[in-house]
């Protein structure tokens, strides 16, 4: 999933990048595969923690440049972050069932792929 055109050259940020592509990318995976509850679990309390230690990150960092898209960007996270929260509380109230994973693993694949940064 991580393309090297994704690159910014802030290693601390691209780091971060990397791992969220990876942990979502393992969820996909786990998805198309076994489909082990605890894996499901752990990827998705990982996304959940991780986002927000990433995105407090990379604001600072906006913030230090003076980003002209900073704003805007700011409330991508903010939308993200929502949708996280909202997939973790659908997921926990299904007790992490094959279906709710699948859309939501979707939904976080694509979301990773297309709005984080």
């Amino acid at each position: 999933m991580w393309k090297e055109s994704y690159r910014l050259g802030v290693e601390n940020i691209d780091a971060q990048h990397k791992k969220l592509f990876k942990k979502t990318g393992e969820l996909v995976r786990e998805i198309e595969g076994e489909q082990r509850l605890e894996i499901y679990k752990e990827i998705i309390i990982f996304l959940e923690n991780y986002v927000k230690l990433h995105f407090e990150d990379e604001e600072a960092y906006f913030e230090s440049l003076g980003y002209i898209d900073e704003v805007e960007h700011k409330k991508q996270h903010r939308d993200f972050t929502q949708q996280v929260q909202k997939y973790s509380n659908e997921l926990k109230q299904s007790d992490y069932a094959p279906d709710v994973v699948k859309k939501d693993g979707r939904y976080a694949e694509c979301m990773v792929g297309l709005s984080c940064c």
